[in-house]
């Protein structure tokens, strides 16, 4: 009964443009992007570069897949503010920190997981968590993961995070409530020291 009417209506809406534009034109703008504030410079100090999971690695599943643990040392490893961003500024180094690593049997991916504690310079305490993936495909990442002994770091663009923290009430409360993310590359120190480093930025 209500089927010609309908019909009716649908013709109407399409002669006086009362539809709303096509999904596609919304698409093709940049409003809704999210922006990115640089926040924070991570840096974490591992374990000297060994033939990937040589020391530390626990496996194969019965999936053929590694899994890693490997420790961070505090020397040397901090977490700093970005000149401009916020007004309590973190600068803290990494009293603990260990990785767990999920390696493909291919080594073309990595699953990065690591917890962290972090001491501020007004000794507050905050724990911090991140997640995230590694491209074994890159020319340096796959050296790293397959042992190379010519390999001397990545560059940025094969690896990214997304970056949590928790905290006690205080002036660094804010860090629970904000998204982060980040890159990552691969840095070797002196004696085989290798180094996590990582650009954070606020997601808004």
């Amino acid at each position: 009964m209500y089927v010609p009417w309908i019909a009716s209506q649908l013709l109407l809406a399409s002669k006086t443009n009362a539809f709303p534009s096509p999904i596609v034109d919304t698409l093709s703008s940049t409003a809704g992007t999210a922006k990115l504030t640089p926040a924070f410079h991570l840096m974490v100090l591992s374990i000297p570069f060994t033939p990937f999971g040589e020391n530390y690695r626990l496996g194969p599943n019965n999936e053929g897949h590694y899994f890693e643990y490997s420790p961070s040392f505090s020397e040397g490893s901090y977490l700093v503010s970005e000149p401009g961003y916020g007004e309590n500024k973190v600068n803290a180094t990494i009293a603990f920190g260990a990785a767990n690593v999920h390696l493909q049997p291919s080594f073309a991916t990595a699953k990065l997981q690591y917890n962290g504690i972090a001491v501020t310079d007004d000794n507050a305490n905050i724990y911090f968590e991140y997640t995230g993936t590694v491209d074994g495909t890159g020319p340096d990442t796959k050296k790293l993961f397959t042992g190379d002994p010519s390999f001397n770091g990545s560059d940025w663009g094969y690896g990214s995070i997304n970056l949590s923290f928790q905290t006690s009430p205080g002036k660094y409360k804010f860090l629970e409530d904000v998204n982060y993310v980040g890159s990552q590359r691969y840095i070797v120190y002196g004696d085989k020291i290798l180094g996590l480093e990582f650009k954070i930025s606020e997601v808004q």
